[in-house]
């Protein structure tokens, strides 16, 4: 283990003779050793050391217009990335300026065009993603801009048909193994909405089985594909069975061999 150099009493001389003219970074340098250990042997000699200040950058004028101009729409943290410093620095100039500060975490005061940009999108009927998309904004921000007009909320998130993102109602899910299984999208007016997720989609194997039986699946049924294709829905390619795959049962009729069954709950 490598021993911690100690200054020489010469040396320590040489500290009290020359700080706090010379910081400790100036003085580790004359004497070839870390500002740490000067910082060290004056606390030790009884010196109080003063902490370490970096120098606090400037802004020039052309920044300080810049920061007039786009502060609050831009907040102290989005205006240090762009002059490449910190947003301390932001705020202290902001403060010599006569600006005052908005606490942190607080609301942007948005600029009147952006405010009314929001409402005419609003008034327009877009969602508020396709705002925030088109304007850089928040949920929240439309909701209070909202608020502020006097206009309700409402959640204008599209499903099914109407929805951007619509493909006919189907997508594929799941590892592609075997293929992948398929769901098909059912509206609330559905006899098989029951079946639907979250989402609105039901597995179209099982919306299959269900169709054949006019009646939505119970929890505990399952549907197998007799070819192991999970995207082959062919209603003869599909079994009715009870519980999990592989050595389920499977509910047919012993009489006629329909599967056209359901459960009996006693």
């Amino acid at each position: 283990m490598a021993r911690r150099r100690i200054l020489t009493d010469e040396e320590r001389r040489y500290l009290v003779a020359h700080y706090p003219e010379q910081n400790v970074i100036e003085l580790g340098a004359h004497l070839r050793c870390g500002g740490s250990l000067v910082s060290r042997t004056l606390r030790e000699m009884g010196i109080s050391v003063r902490p370490r200040v970096r120098p606090l950058r400037i802004l020039t004028d052309e920044e300080r217009r810049y920061l007039a101009v786009h502060y609050p729409e831009q907040g102290v943290i989005a205006l240090g990335a762009h002059f490449r410093c910190s947003p301390g620095l932001v705020s202290h100039t902001l403060r010599e300026m006569g600006i005052p500060v908005r606490r942190p975490g607080g609301t942007p005061k948005l600029a009147p065009a952006k405010r009314a940009a929001i409402l005419a999108a609003w008034r327009e009927g877009k969602a508020a993603n396709a705002i925030n998309a088109e304007l850089g904004t928040s949920n929240a921000t439309v909701k209070s801009v909202l608020a502020d007009a006097g206009i309700p909320w409402e959640n204008r998130l599209r499903r099914g048909p109407e929805s951007p993102g619509w493909k006919n109602g189907r997508h594929y899910y799941g590892p592609d193994i075997n293929g992948r299984y398929v769901a098909v999208w059912v509206g609330r007016d559905d006899p098989m909405w029951s079946m639907a997720n979250r989402g609105g989609t039901v597995p179209e194997h099982r919306l299959v089985m269900a169709r054949s039986l006019g009646r939505p699946l119970e929890r505990h049924e399952t549907v197998h594909h007799l070819n192991g294709r999970r995207d082959d829905n062919r209603l003869d390619n599909l079994q009715l069975r009870i519980g999990r795959h592989g050595k389920g049962v499977a509910m047919r009729c012993v009489e006629c061999g329909s599967h056209n069954v359901e459960a009996v709950h006693i």
